[in-house]
């Protein structure tokens, strides 16, 4: 089946609000706010452009929050093919300093990695991988990712016992990970 997609720039009427409506073969609407603070509206084919404009001055507020919080987002600069080498040993020097004070398991092999979408990943096999772009990341926030990873040795999941660990490790952790959300991979 051939994909069709339709984009558009508008205007909502009565809050004017910009927004880039997207129309293509989904069966139901949404609202992304995109880092950029751009505004999509994806939407089925069958949707009037008048119904659009008025869920995006119905849902102003929400989105009007998501565009701040997005201005408080630090976007990590990507990384010259030349500087990767040096991005990764920093961090897999710093990633080994922060191991060596723990006891207990420890990766079978750690992978630097400068990938687009996660800071971090721990496989089945035992192995870490850490992105290139952790060295950007203020001090605790690299620790809590490479000790984040470190408790899915233990526990391959989110469970309340990864957390128990985590938060046996680190003091409060869920905040650190909230620090952590403020800061954005580069694309």
């Amino acid at each position: 089946m051939k994909k069709i997609r339709i984009t558009v720039e508008r205007t909502s009427p009565k809050q004017g609000i910009d927004y880039t409506l997207i129309i293509s073969r989904r069966k139901t609407a949404s609202i992304r706010v995109l880092p950029s603070g751009q505004v999509l509206f994806m939407a089925p084919r069958n949707i009037p452009l008048t119904y659009a404009d008025e869920i995006i001055d119905h849902r102003s507020s929400w989105i009007s929050k998501r565009k701040l919080d997005s201005e408080t987002k630090i976007a990590i600069p990507p990384c010259a093919p030349e500087d990767k080498k040096i991005f990764a040993a920093r961090v897999r020097q710093k990633a080994s300093e922060i191991l060596l004070k723990y006891n207990g398991k420890l990766p079978k092999r750690v992978f630097i990695r400068f990938s687009r979408t996660s800071w971090g990943s721990c496989s089945t096999l035992g192995n870490i991988s850490l992105s290139g772009y952790l060295c950007h990341l203020p001090d605790e926030l690299f620790e809590y990712v490479v000790l984040h990873e470190l408790c899915h040795l233990y526990h391959m999941n989110h469970s309340a016992e990864f957390w128990s660990l985590l938060g046996r490790l680190l003091p409060e952790p869920k905040l650190l990970r909230k620090k952590l959300g403020r800061y954005i991979l580069p694309r």
